[in-house]
């Protein structure tokens, strides 16, 4: 059996030092502000900031949205797997799809409304 030299535990607190840092950078994630939804009957921008429940129309019927102290969950739908009621999200640029009512639900960082102006 061989045993470690020098260079082996160079190689694993590198990795290990690698390990840690990645572990605290992934946990600092960005609060979103806005919530975009695109949906069968248009695209929706709401903030994150304000309290409320909305209700949309899918493909497979009513879908109910809840935005509660930042974070946003499907509370109903009428698709055959209700996967998208499982997830909360309230990061940046976390998502909720759900393909059979083709709604898909995203947080981003600031307000894509109409366009302000064009320039040449």
């Amino acid at each position: 059996m061989k045993r470690f030299n020098i260079i082996d535990i160079i190689i694993i607190l590198i990795l290990t030092l690698f390990s840690i840092t990645g572990i605290f950078y992934g946990s600092n994630q960005k609060e979103g502000n806005y919530l975009i939804i695109y949906s069968p009957e248009g695209e929706y921008s709401y903030s994150l900031k304000q309290d409320r429940t909305l209700k949309l129309n899918g493909k497979c019927g009513e879908y109910i949205i809840q935005i509660k102290n930042g974070e946003v969950s499907v509370i109903e739908t009428h698709c055959p797997k209700k996967i998208c009621q499982r997830f909360k999200i309230s990061h940046l640029n976390d998502s909720i799809v759900c393909p059979p009512n083709m709604i898909m639900i995203k947080i981003t960082g600031e307000y894509k409304g109409e366009i302000d102006g064009i320039t040449e």
